[in-house]
């Protein structure tokens, strides 16, 4: 009950989502995170792909040892999603990879409505290097675009990262997604080493954004 003239009490804060939902392409690897089910999953994707045929063998060891990297590295960036495709097309190597990431905020971003995005987008534009967290070396660009999840901070740009000992320029695409009233945000990393193909990945990357949903747990019906 609340006193007459007296403020009215803030609504409690929605829980952290439980699930995290996004949809890949058909022809992208789902990685399983679990360390338990990861080799034995991982393996059985690649033979169903890429089939039995003894003189196939190199390359079903080859992608399994790509994949099972991929998910080992992204575990342990404490990921909650990640996908990878890799593909020779015309002989010619073509890859990308999705590692999807749940943080809580410190406050030091601001909220989450459209003023407090785009302040962030400028920030993050202004810093020396190209934007922080995201494709340094730039040449950088955050903006603030609209998914069916909400609005978000995308940030796109290339940079060098190392692959073993080679290191090779990639460009990379990030989305900052706030989860209204949560204090969490839903963080998207995608990056493909393909330049030649990096205009078509980020028509795919934004697409896959499009898609990002989530859940909550059991509670009160307003929560989304």
């Amino acid at each position: 009950m609340t006193r007459a003239g007296a403020p009215e009490p803030s609504p409690p804060p929605r829980p952290p989502p439980g699930t995290l939902r996004l949809v890949t392409p058909a022809s992208w690897y789902d990685l399983d995170l679990v360390p338990r089910t990861r080799r034995a999953s991982i393996r059985a994707e690649v033979q169903a792909r890429v089939g039995p045929d003894p003189s196939r063998a190199e390359v079903r060891r080859g992608l399994t040892a790509l994949l099972l990297r991929a998910s080992s590295e992204a575990a342990e960036r404490g990921a909650v999603a990640a996908s990878m495709y890799s593909e020779v097309i015309d002989g010619t190597a073509v890859s990308a990879s999705l590692v999807a990431m749940v943080q809580r905020g410190d406050g030091s971003d601001g909220g989450d409505g459209d003023a407090d995005l785009a302040a962030l987008a400028a920030r993050l534009n202004a810093e020396p290097g190209g934007p922080q967290g995201g494709p340094q070396g730039g040449p950088g660009e955050a903006v603030v675009v609209e998914l069916l999840a909400g609005p978000a901070v995308r940030l796109r740009g290339r940079h060098r990262a190392h692959a073993g000992r080679q290191s090779v320029e990639v460009e990379s695409t990030q989305f900052l997604i706030p989860v209204d009233g949560t204090g969490v945000r839903v963080v998207l990393n995608f990056s493909t080493p393909s330049l030649r193909a990096a205009a078509a990945f980020a028509e795919l990357f934004d697409a896959i954004a499009k898609s990002v949903g989530w859940s909550y747990p059991p509670g009160p019906p307003d929560r989304r």
